[in-house]
């Protein structure tokens, strides 16, 4: 007796299984780079396996880093204004402010650049109209207040951005559109020779070999079937005939087959 397992399609809840599928999409990218690349990866691993800080020690030493890069930031302020109106009297509080203040610059550009921004652009333009309007006292401050704002408008400019993610923006355009119900005149068999996706409408099925399936990964809620022109999503609740756990041994033994 011929073994059969069978998918009906049935709307997905795209904002909970996109995850899901955006992690199954770079465990793909990631064998198939491991395939062309085997020496670059043997590295990267060797390198992983490193021990590394736990995040919550990395989280403390960044916060630590920010809390002592603000103190430089301000004490400097306390310093330096002082030793600009009067440089000659005050020479060794200004050369130490220089110093808290590049300190201090340099934590927060590493860490909080926006905040550097922030701080910056105030200071820099209350400095600024001080010493346009009252040039005689506090003419002092200009250039350090132009010095203020290029650099609250270079950590402006380039503050860090979360970074896009290729594989979640491709998550969703794999999944655009399963929340239509329209989609359940859909079927999708495996049987001995293959893949099968069935419409009920169709006069033909399309079949896809065994042999031209590139891998089957298979994560919480889902499996992928993967070929070299699409990428199948299946619901393992919408499976209707046979049980999962012999489907997958079925699979593992047609294709190579990956469990996340």
């Amino acid at each position: 007796m011929e073994r059969t397992y069978s998918f009906s399609i049935s709307p997905m809840d795209t904002v909970s299984l996109r995850p899901q599928v955006r992690d199954a999409l770079e465990r793909y990218s990631e064998i198939l780079s491991r395939r062309q690349h085997p020496k670059m990866w043997e590295l990267t691993d060797k390198i992983n396996s490193v021990p590394k800080v736990s995040q919550a020690v990395s989280d403390k030493r960044r916060r630590r880093r920010t809390v002592l890069g603000l103190m430089n930031w301000l004490l400097s302020l306390v310093l330096l204004l002082p030793g600009l109106m009067e440089p000659q009297a005050l020479l060794p509080p200004l050369l130490v402010g220089a110093i808290c203040f590049g300190i201090g610059t340099v934590i927060l550009w590493r860490n909080l650049r926006a905040v550097l921004a922030i701080l910056s652009m105030p200071l820099g333009l209350l400095l600024l109209f001080g010493a346009c309007n009252n040039p005689k006292t506090l003419g002092c401050f200009l250039i350090f207040s132009l010095i203020l704002l290029a650099l609250g408008a270079a950590a402006l400019i380039t503050r860090r951005r979360a970074p896009r993610d290729p594989y979640d923006r491709a998550a969703g355009k794999l999944l655009e559109g399963r929340e239509n119900p329209e989609l359940r005149v859909l079927r999708v068999l495996f049987d001995s020779d293959g893949m099968v996706i069935t419409h009920a409408a169709a006069q033909e099925n399309h079949r896809v070999p065994y042999s031209e399936m590139a891998m089957i990964l298979e994560t919480k809620d889902l499996l992928l079937p993967i070929t070299d022109e699409v990428i199948v999503t299946l619901q393992k609740q919408d499976q209707c005939t046979g049980m999962l756990t012999d489907l997958r041994e079925w699979l593992q033994e047609q294709t190579e087959y990956y469990i996340l």
